[in-house]
């Protein structure tokens, strides 16, 4: 009973709660009934109100639109009005230039006509002045009425053209005067230079006929040379003959000299009493009047005589000393015949030979000459003749060459077996030295072998491996090309004291060996070069490791900042535990052992397993923490200076962050946007230097950074981002990019001074920085008080170089841009 009271009793409540569920949902409808007729009854209000707006803008438009058409019509007719009375003074202008036209074309064909006539004037001669004179008075009587503003201009032409006509005739007449006279005197003097001319052509002539008596002269000492009777003239008298031709050859040619001379000298009024000119009157021929002409011909002559003579009396010479030194090597032939001719028979009989052989030559003749050679030479005479004695010197001449042959076949095979014993000796040498550049080969291909393959190892390892492997190769170079040195100089020598028969051989030995070198500097320099530029990588690569390194330690750093959140001068101090104002290395390397460090990242979930490999690998790499001596490189790239310690600066530049403003945005006194107040603006492209953050502000929920502005050292705090997505602070503002070329230098400031009392070591680091170069900042740009540039450390990323560069000139001139 009592459950079925609670069941009704429940069943009751609900019929209530449906029942009150109804009511409510009733008085809803009834609300949203009531609102929907608010809502048309707003609807027909606004309908209505829209009705009567457009009905009146539609009475305003027709009053513009009409009040618009009677203002257009009003000026319609003006504008009507105004172009007839521009078309009245248009047709009246018209009229008047054609009037103008009319009287101004009749005005110049009457002036023109008066030119035409006065332009006569201008080739007028004496004989027809007074004709044209009297057709331009004619003219102007009939045309200057009709030149209107023209005739007192027509009239002064005329007068003017007259005139100049007049003084022409006058300068004419002049002239043809002066001509009459000019050539009259010129007449006068052409006589007087005929005149002239005639004697020297006398005294010209003179000459001739003395040069002509030097050349009969010549041709008469010429002729004893010629004549058949010169074949028995000695040679002395041969010799007095040609000094006398000779003597008289240079006297005829001083004579026609004397000629030539006194031609040269007076040949140009001498050709006064030539043929004249066309125009000038022609005397009487006269076969016997001189002309230089004539004489030119008579001079040639005789120096034709006088060297065709001279010429034949050479040749007649070296005949006539020719046949006179035979006849006289003749006559001695017969005395030195006749000296062993015993018993004057002319025949040198055996034993005259002998003597002969013996007396001039000192040489015996063997016996069985006389047995075969002498008896073809003397035939079936007792002797030799005297004609055939030539023939016997030339016999006996070649016996003496026999002996002779004999006694250097003996010292040639004795010569011979000499230099046998020194080529072994020098084959000796050969074979050391063979050996000694088989060594050197060994050692060359060596190097080779192990320089070659070096830029492709280099992927696989470290720069610190590199530079090992590449100090190792140089060691290789080195040696061999000492002892390709030595070898080159030993095969030089080889042929020191070698003997001049030795010396083709032992070249051409020694060529071998210098063949099989000639490659050897050729393949060191071409091992040096691989080595050098596998040098290169690894200095490229050791700077990218130590930039690696130095961010991973910044981001230790940074990370270790981060969670202990304390600024950069606490961080310092974290760092240097004796608190003496430096960080040592050790200190360096013992904060690194104990810093917070960012916790791993899980391991990715990846299908492929070669894949999922190879990405770990690449993850690991990147998040590896460096090691101990990487840590230790870093720093002592750090340590710029070599001190052995790191400044509160260097520190405060190595974990300086920047950001750019992307967009524009405002700085503000503190983190809280409500409660802190706007300091100034940021404009795109400004830099900061982030001092503290990112945080989380509270209110708005974005991320805020404590931030000094680089332009005028405004600190403040910056939102990094919107709740919107919109980005106002990005990486970057400490990279930069060479726009005009420079120098990188170790001092501030450009004269490489150092302030009172610094102890710094100060190294000549100076170095060109080209266009497009990239640079890290280390300390933000600030001005050298000298010179008045601003000057920023910097580090370059191409090689790790530090130093201070100009940003801006002291004129204005942009060096680098942030990129």
């Amino acid at each position: 009973a009592q459950q079925q009271t609670q069941q009704q009793h429940q069943q009751h409540q609900q019929n209530q709660q449906y029942q009150h569920q109804q009511q409510i949902l009733a008085q809803r409808q009834q609300q949203l009934q009531q609102i929907e007729q608010m809502r048309k009854q707003q609807m027909m209000q606004q309908q209505q109100l829209q009705h009567r707006q457009l009905e009146e803008n539609r009475k305003r438009l027709e009053e513009q639109n009409r009040q618009r058409m009677e203002q257009q019509r009003v000026r319609m007719e003006e504008v009507k009005r105004q172009q007839d009375e521009l078309r009245r003074k248009q047709d009246e202008e018209r009229k008047r230039q054609e009037q103008e036209l009319v009287r101004r074309r009749d005005e110049q064909t009457a002036a023109l006509s008066i030119r035409r006539v006065v332009q006569k004037l201008r080739g007028v001669s004496p004989e027809t002045l007074e004709e044209v004179q009297k057709e331009v008075m004619e003219v102007l009587q009939t045309q200057l009425p009709a030149c209107g503003s023209q005739s007192d201009a027509m009239k002064q032409e005329a007068d003017s053209g007259l005139q100049q006509a007049k003084q022409r005739v006058a300068q004419i007449q002049e002239s043809i005067r002066k001509a009459a006279e000019a050539k009259a005197e010129a007449e006068r003097k052409r006589q007087e230079a005929i005149a002239k001319a005639q004697e020297l052509l006398k005294q010209l002539e003179g000459l001739i006929h003395e040069a002509e008596q030097a050349s009969k002269a010549l041709v008469q000492e010429a002729e004893p040379l010629s004549d058949k009777e010169a074949a028995d003239l000695k040679l002395e008298e041969i010799q007095a003959t040609a000094k006398a031709v000779e003597e008289a050859a240079f006297a005829a040619k001083a004579k026609a000299k004397a000629c030539t001379d006194m031609i040269l000298q007076k040949g140009a009024e001498m050709r006064a009493a030539d043929p004249p000119t066309p125009g000038q009157p022609a005397e009487a021929p006269s076969e016997d009047k001189l002309t230089l002409t004539k004489l030119l011909g008579r001079i040639n002559e005789a120096a034709k005589t006088t060297d065709s003579t001279l010429r034949d009396a050479k040749v007649a010479e070296e005949k006539a000393v020719k046949k006179a030194e035979a006849k006289k090597k003749l006559e001695a032939t017969g005395k030195f015949f006749a000296k062993y001719d015993a018993n004057n028979d002319g025949i040198l009989e055996r034993k005259d030979v002998e003597k002969y052989a013996l007396k001039e030559f000192g040489f015996n003749i063997p016996a069985s000459y006389f047995e075969g050679n002498f008896k073809l030479l003397v035939g079936n005479a007792k002797g030799v003749r005297k004609e055939d004695f030539q023939k016997l010197k030339v016999s006996v001449g070649i016996l003496r060459e026999q002996a002779k042959d004999g006694k250097r076949k003996e010292a040639r095979v004795a010569r011979e077996k000499e230099l046998e014993k020194l080529r072994a000796e020098f084959q000796g040498k050969i074979m050391e030295a063979t050996k000694e550049v088989e060594i050197a080969e060994v050692k060359v291909a060596k190097a080779e072998t192990d320089s070659i393959p070096l830029l492709s190892k280099a992927k696989d390892m470290s720069s610190r491996e590199m530079i090992k492997v590449a100090d190792e190769v140089d060691e290789l170079i080195k040696q061999a090309r000492e002892d390709a040195a030595c070898v080159k100089k030993n095969v030089s020598e080889v042929t020191e004291g070698c003997e001049a028969e030795l010396k083709v051989w032992l070249v051409g030995e020694q060529k071998k060996l210098e063949f099989k070198m000639t490659r050897f500097d050729l393949r060191l320099a071409k091992s040096t070069t691989l080595c050098a530029k596998f040098r290169e990588e690894a200095k490229k690569k050791e700077v990218e490791e130590l930039d690696m390194f130095e961010k991973k330690a910044v981001q230790m750093l940074k990370y270790h900042q981060r969670t202990k959140d304390i600024t950069n001068e606490d961080l310092f101090a974290a760092l240097d535990a004796d608190n003496n104002g430096k960080i040592s290395q050790s200190e360096w390397l013992s904060f690194f052992k104990n810093c917070e460090k960012e916790p791993k990242g899980e391991k990715l979930d990846c299908g492929d397993a070669e894949e999922a490999a190879t990405e770990a690998v690449a993850a690991a790499a990147a998040t590896a923490e460096p090691s101990e001596d990487d840590l230790a490189r870093v720093f002592a790239s750090l340590d710029e200076d070599e001190e052995g310690w790191m400044s509160k600066e260097r520190f405060a530049s190595l974990v300086r962050a920047y950001m750019k403003v992307a967009k524009d945005t405002v700085i503000t006194s503190g983190a809280s946007i409500k409660d802190s107040k706007t300091l100034r603006r940021l404009d795109a492209g400004e830099i900061v230097e982030i001092l503290r953050g990112p945080v989380q502000e509270g209110t708005v929920k974005v991320m805020r950074v404590n931030a000094k502005v680089m332009k005028d050292d405004l600190e403040g705090w910056i939102t990094v981002s919107g709740n919107q997505g919109t980005t106002f602070l990005e990486d970057g503002g400490n990279v930069f990019k060479v726009v005009t070329e420079t120098i990188l230098t170790e001092c501030f400031e450009l004269d490489g001074t150092t302030s009172a009392g610094a102890t710094k070591k100060v190294k000549d680091m100076t170095r060109k920085l080209k266009v497009g170069e990239i640079v890290e900042v280390r300390e933000w740009a600030k001005k050298e008080e000298k010179s008045g540039l601003m000057r920023m450390k910097c580090k370059c990323r191409s090689d790790g170089a530090t130093g201070w560069v100009t940003t801006v000139g002291n004129q204005g001139t942009v060096f680098l841009e942030v990129v």
